[in-house]
């Protein structure tokens, strides 16, 4: 995936339409950051939290639906 492409599909996933028992009014919904680390690490914060991957690899996978590694261990 290029990186419009992640983007994308990181704003059309279930976790930005995912629902907060306390939401913020001064922060919109969704997707809200992504941040590329140059140890490869990966930390998506959308409204209610934020998913983090050991890698781009890892994130792709999730997008399509796999449970990465890093959360299995």
């Amino acid at each position: 995936m290029i990186p419009a492409e992640v983007m994308a599909a990181l704003a059309a996933h279930p976790d930005a339409l995912r629902p907060v028992s306390e939401p913020d009014p001064g922060r919109a919904g969704g997707l809200q950051h992504v941040e590329f680390y140059p140890s490869g690490l990966v930390v998506v914060l959308y409204h209610w939290g934020r998913r983090t991957f050991r890698g781009q690899e890892e994130l792709v996978g999730w997008l399509r639906g796999e449970i990465p590694r890093s959360w299995q261990e």
